[in-house]
């Protein structure tokens, strides 16, 4: 199990919805999308990513597009190991 799991845990670390679009400069309409087909657009990914890094986050790789998927995953399995250390 990851800390970050899924789009509603996503929003709460950035502290819910209205702070998301703040932080990211977005409206709700692109919000809501993340939940749906199109998912987080793949330019705010890595910025994602980055914060949940940061934050000292493990997050489920599933959130990402394939593109960014795998980069995910070998980042929570190198944050795990850093905390096992």
């Amino acid at each position: 199990m990851y800390d970050i799991n899924n789009i509603d845990q996503l929003l709460d670390f950035y502290g819910g919805r209205r702070a998301a679009e703040r932080r990211f400069e977005v409206t709700r309409t692109c919000i809501a999308n993340w939940r749906g087909v199109r998912g987080i657009p793949t330019g705010l990914q890595p910025e994602i990513i980055f914060d949940f890094v940061e934050a000292g986050k493990t997050f489920d790789p599933a959130l990402f597009d394939a593109e960014n998927h795998r980069g995910a995953h070998l980042i929570n399995q190198l944050m795990k190991a850093e905390c096992a250390a």
